[in-house]
């Protein structure tokens, strides 16, 4: 059943937020007072599901993306902000990476972006007015060590992003992407580690990476922060191309990828990485 939803309340449509990000950026949305549809995989144990709704989702499923999406503008009455923020990460050599891992990556990452988009856009352009928020990488920017295809994943949603948003350019809808950095939360802890068969080559060089990846995190900034940008974004009448928010160097090193040889680039980041 239809229920009516205040123009000044915002309808909001997060993925991914039984953890981590999304369920930072839920809450605080919904502190703002916006009506909001958070999203859990099928089968899984949310023991703290935090504000709203919770619609069963797994991105990587045509059929679940279409009828989540049908099912807010069926309650709600519309579909106001789109957050694609379900994502996942694997960490381990290019070489050890099977296909279907590689694969699997993108299905999520990438594919399962592109899945919410083509299912929540119809009805935005039909409304006249929308709001897409894509989560890209600070790795989109600068290829990180043994998360390849992370990397390149978060570099196709951002790319992506890019192209839609001068598409749809006219419709009343617009589309962003969200670059973060390094921020304290659980992804680490959830991130798949991969070693091959023949890993050994790479052993030395991946725990380094590893270790630094983990300390990098562990001291990153404040998720609370990344949820106040979210919260304006979505409150914004103006959007920006792209919002970016990591660390000092972090924000350095993207400014610093199109000015500095990659000669001189390279031998930067293998030292943050210790590799």
């Amino acid at each position: 059943m239809t229920r009516k939803v205040d123009a000044d309340r915002k309808v909001v449509l997060i993925t991914g937020t039984t953890s981590g990000f999304g369920k930072l950026t839920a809450e605080r949305v919904a502190a703002d007072g916006h009506l909001v549809y958070g999203t859990r995989l099928p089968n899984e144990n949310v023991t703290s599901p935090g504000p709203g709704k919770l619609l069963e989702l797994d991105v990587r499923d045509e059929d679940l993306t279409r009828s989540c999406v049908d099912q807010v503008i069926g309650e709600a009455g519309r579909l106001d902000v789109l957050i694609n923020n379900a994502g996942m990460g694997i960490f381990g050599a290019t070489e050890d990476i099977g296909i279907d891992a590689a694969e699997n990556q993108f299905n999520v990452n990438y594919f399962g972006t592109l899945r919410m988009i083509r299912a929540a856009l119809p009805h935005m352009r039909k409304a006249g007015t929308g709001t897409i928020i894509n989560f890209g990488s600070f790795a989109a920017r600068i290829a990180l060590p043994f998360q390849s295809h992370y990397s390149a994943s978060k570099a196709a949603v951002e790319n992506m992003t890019e192209a839609l948003r001068l598409e749809i350019q006219g419709t009343g809808v617009e589309a962003t992407v969200v670059s973060p950095g390094d921020f304290h939360t659980g992804f680490s802890a959830a991130r798949t580690v991969i070693a091959g068969p023949d890993s050994d080559f790479y052993q030395a060089k991946r725990n380094a990476c590893f270790d630094a990846v983990n300390k990098s995190e562990l001291n990153g900034l404040d998720p609370a922060m990344l949820g106040e940008l979210i919260a304006t974004i979505v409150s914004s009448r103006k959007i920006k191309p792209r919002y970016s928010i990591g660390t000092f160097e972090q924000r350095v090193a993207t400014h610093l990828k199109g000015l500095l040889p990659d000669g001189v680039l390279e031998p930067l980041v293998r030292r943050t990485f210790d590799i």
